[in-house]
């Protein structure tokens, strides 16, 4: 007997607008699949409560299924349970002085008003957890949602979290190479090295951008070492001199799937220089020559609004963002 899919727990649920609906829904099963069953278990929430509850500094629920997801419906205007939403507690970035309702997935009207509404209702069901915001990933155009959604009371604070973007790896390799790729390769490094280059490239640019820990933190030695073993790892030479990290991952996210950029950084010497596109034309191209690229496979990968270098780099390889995830609430991050 087959599992329950995320599109047959919510009917309807948002999802990125795409010419092949049947991969599409075939993906978003196998994304969401942890969160339909494993998140959603007594057992899951037991070792989450036991992992969080004790470090709390006020007195969290005891009841597992309170820490698991768990489908909240949401009455139409006439009172109708017509509307679901998968939910659950989260804590940003794992501080757990910053929690908050994801909702991982609904079938509301993609409006302020409805948006609002669900928000009010997944505080409220989790206030326990004094949770500051809700997260919605709200595929397509966002800005305009989001321009609704601060002139909605119990909405005013909302604001992106990321913008998801993505292009097909086949249709971005037939484009033209841009500028600078004669200087720039890409060699084998081990994860440890990659780390700690990371590490200080990171700590370098946030004494020039303090806010840069806030929407952007290198990858850990164990993202790292597992994009090594999957040959997705590369230092970056420019000019045959170390410049900087590029890492992939085989993985998707919201039904978009192929290998998402998980690290690119550039030391701070070689900012500037418009080398970013050439470095990712070099990762697509070793992905092509390495593998077969699946039919419909993405380079695709998360950006913080506020990281407009990265942004731009995404955009001029020639990636679109397809959904963003989006805070919702009188206060948000």
């Amino acid at each position: 007997m087959s599992e329950t899919t995320i599109d047959e727990l919510i009917p309807g649920a948002w999802s990125i607008a795409t010419s092949e609906p049947d991969l599409l829904r075939s993906r978003r099963s196998e994304h969401f699949a942890a969160e339909v069953h494993e998140r959603t278990s007594l057992t899951f929430g037991e070792q989450y409560r036991d992992a969080v509850a004790p470090n709390l500094e006020y007195e969290a629920p005891t009841d597992p299924q309170a820490w698991a997801n768990r489908v909240i419906e949401l009455p139409t205007d006439t009172g109708v349970n017509e509307y679901r939403a998968l939910t659950g507690i989260r804590y940003r970035g794992q501080n757990l002085e910053r929690p908050f309702v994801d909702v991982v997935a609904t079938n509301i009207p993609c409006d302020a008003h409805s948006i609002t509404r669900l928000t009010r209702l997944v505080l409220s069901e989790y206030a326990q957890f004094r949770p500051v915001c809700a997260r919605f990933f709200v595929p397509g155009s966002t800005d305009h949602l989001l321009s609704e959604l601060r002139k909605t009371t119990g909405a005013q604070g909302s604001a992106f979290d990321m913008h998801l973007v993505s292009g097909e790896l086949k249709t971005l390799l037939e484009r033209p190479a841009p500028k600078n790729v004669a200087r720039v390769q890409l060699a084998p490094i081990s994860s440890g090295e990659a780390a700690a280059l990371c590490t200080r490239i990171y700590a370098d640019i946030a004494e020039v951008k303090p806010g840069l820990p806030e929407w952007a933190t290198p990858q850990d030695a164990q993202s790292l070492a597992d994009a090594a073993s999957d040959g997705l790892l590369r230092q970056v030479l420019v000019d045959e001199t170390q410049a900087g990290v590029l890492a992939f991952a085989a993985r998707g996210e919201q039904g978009v799937h192929g290998y998402s950029v998980e690290e690119i950084c550039l030391d701070a010497p070689f900012l500037g220089q418009k080398l970013a596109n050439a470095v990712l034309w070099h990762g697509m191209n070793s992905i092509s020559h390495s593998t077969a690229i699946n039919q419909g496979s993405a380079l695709w990968g998360t950006i913080h609004p506020h990281n407009a270098p990265s942004l731009r780099n995404a955009l001029g390889v020639g990636r679109t963002i397809v959904g963003s995830y989006v805070w919702v609430g009188e206060r948000a991050f």
